[in-house]
């Protein structure tokens, strides 16, 4: 099974709540009034193209990796759980606060450019984090390993041995913190792998 099969099938668990289908390709899933009136649990958006990953190089300054050149062409660009408890960067494509804008990844220059941890080296790209407290998940390019680590400070708190298996483990972990509206088990600290 590959690891996308997996993020499908507990995202759609939800689709009984409410999907809502964007023009700009995003798919909302599993309302959640608990949270705001047009909130949706859940945010998969449409994969780029290869002149899309060209102009994020160029913006964020670096190589991506392969591993997340493939989720952001092959299965998503971006993806949100739960209102933003994990969600995982792409490209924003468009500017405002109209449903449309809203219905769009974070931006990966957010982390990579204006947000990077001072300590950060220059092979870590980050790919997303954590809504309780802004903690971050980065791509180590040399290693293929992921880490997350705290906003401010890029120091390993956690490691996987690469972008496949944190996303197994991360999506199996925070998907049984929720009941099935969407409402959070545990505390919002409780949400972070650590």
């Amino acid at each position: 099974m590959d690891y996308f099969d997996l993020v499908l099938e507990k995202i759609f668990s939800f689709e009984n709540l409410g999907i809502k289908k964007m023009n700009n390709g995003a798919v909302l899933i599993g309302a959640a009034p608990h949270v705001a009136q047009k909130a949706f649990n859940h945010g998969i958006f449409k994969p780029l193209e290869s002149k899309d990953i060209d102009f994020l190089e160029m913006e964020n300054k670096t190589s991506l990796p392969k591993d997340y050149i493939d989720f952001l062409t092959q299965k998503s660009n971006g993806l949100n759980y739960f209102v933003g408890c994990l969600s995982f960067d792409g490209l924003r494509k468009q500017l405002g606060r109209d449903e449309e804008a809203a219905a769009q990844p974070f931006s990966l220059s957010d982390t990579n450019v204006w947000e990077k941890p001072k300590n950060a080296k220059p092979e870590y790209f980050f790919i997303g984090g954590y809504g309780y407290d802004g903690s971050k998940l980065y791509i180590d390019k040399i290693t293929n390993k992921v880490h997350y680590c705290a906003r401010r400070d890029a120091t390993s708190l956690k490691e996987w041995n690469n972008f496949e298996e944190m996303m197994i483990s991360e999506t199996e972990r925070i998907f049984k913190l929720f009941d099935d509206k969407g409402v959070r088990l545990v505390t919002s600290k409780e949400t972070l792998p650590i």
